[in-house]
């Protein structure tokens, strides 16, 4: 984590010392990856909201869910609880200021059971999109610690969840080439 990386809620802008990041969700629009036309408002306020009572149960220990959310955090808790994940970080904002772009990655840890490395996890509150490992490999990239696994863990209405590994070698280079493809479409390189 960089201390002079900044965001803008209201514009989803990442900036570092004053120059504009790419995020990471950017470049994988941007390079045709995300159609965000088959998203609603409900559910990005459903994703908002989970993510940040997340962010707060582990920031302060508190639990405060309305009645939509309660089930997603309720399926969060049960992960908590059954898989052993220990948090060393939730909604961390990080970026690579060398190939210009930022993000925030949902947990960073590690899972009892492996002595060594990072555990690097993104949550999901609907489907999960074919695209999901190049967001987490862009984000795992970033992370002290080796190895570095990633995961995503879906989090479902009925108060449970799946938690599956991403696993694909060619996920990193493939958001490399995403993050090069809307940088040039804008103009940065």
């Amino acid at each position: 984590m960089t201390a002079a990386l900044t965001f803008d809620v209201a514009t989803h802008r990442y900036a570092l010392a004053g120059r504009e990041l790419i995020s990471v969700t950017q470049a994988l629009t941007e390079a045709g990856f995300i159609d965000s036309r088959w998203y609603t408002e409900d559910a990005a306020r459903r994703g908002t909201a989970v993510h940040a009572a997340v962010e707060r149960f582990h920031a302060t220990g508190a639990v405060a869910v309305d009645d939509e959310t309660a089930p997603f955090f309720d399926a969060y808790l049960a992960f908590q609880q059954e898989a052993g994940f220990v948090i060393d970080g939730a909604e961390e904002r990080v970026c690579d200021p060398a190939c210009g772009y930022a993000g925030t990655l949902d947990l960073r840890g590690r899972f009892a059971r492996f002595t060594a490395g990072v555990d690097v996890i993104d949550i999901k509150t609907g489907a999960v999109p074919v695209w999901v490992g190049y967001q987490v490999a862009a984000y795992a990239r970033l992370v002290d610690g080796l190895p570095r696994r990633r995961w995503v863990l879906q989090l479902r209405a009925d108060g449970t969840y799946r938690l599956e590994p991403l696993t694909a070698r060619t996920d990193e280079r493939v958001f490399l080439a995403a993050l090069l493809v809307a940088q040039a479409k804008r103009g940065w390189v």
